[in-house]
């Protein structure tokens, strides 16, 4: 990760102990450090509409992102759509939706993604964000949080 000490700021700063952050910039950090836990962890057993959300609210907010180049912001899609996919895999595999060979078979046996790499290129992306934008930024979270659903 390039960028640590600024992450470790944005957390320090803004990432609360229990809960989503009131700053952007705080909960887009919690948002991927909750996607790694839960690959690294848990391989992704827990894997539910939350985590889901977070994969799509990161690519959304750093697709955006002027402060990311072209290339920068089209890396951290193609990580977030990598994360996603290892989830919903895992989802449909724990369900008992995707046999053992199927896995092997069809997703190299892959639940969820264990490297740090992709984390840390999102981790990194969120920090040059929070520099183009070291003001705080409000963030509400939703409510509609749909906890353990069927369709990941």
């Amino acid at each position: 990760m390039e960028y640590f000490n600024v992450c470790k700021e944005i957390w320090t700063r803004w990432v609360p102990q229990r809960g989503h952050a009131q700053v952007l910039q705080g909960e887009l950090l919690r948002q991927i450090e909750r996607l790694r836990h839960e690959a690294q962890v848990n391989e992704n057993r827990n894997w539910n509409g939350d985590l889901l959300y977070y994969c799509d609210f990161l690519r959304a907010t750093l697709r955006q992102a002027q402060c990311l180049t072209p290339e920068e912001r089209e890396d951290v899609n193609s990580a977030l759509v990598r994360l996603r996919s290892c989830g919903e895999v895992a989802c449909r595999y724990y369900r008992g939706e995707i046999s053992r060979e199927e896995l092997e078979e069809d997703y190299n046996g892959e639940l969820a993604y264990l490297d740090d790499d992709l984390y840390d290129q999102v981790c990194d992306a969120v920090a040059l964000f929070y520099q183009a934008n070291p003001d705080p930024i409000p963030y509400e979270h939703r409510r509609s949080a749909r906890r353990g659903t069927k369709e990941p």
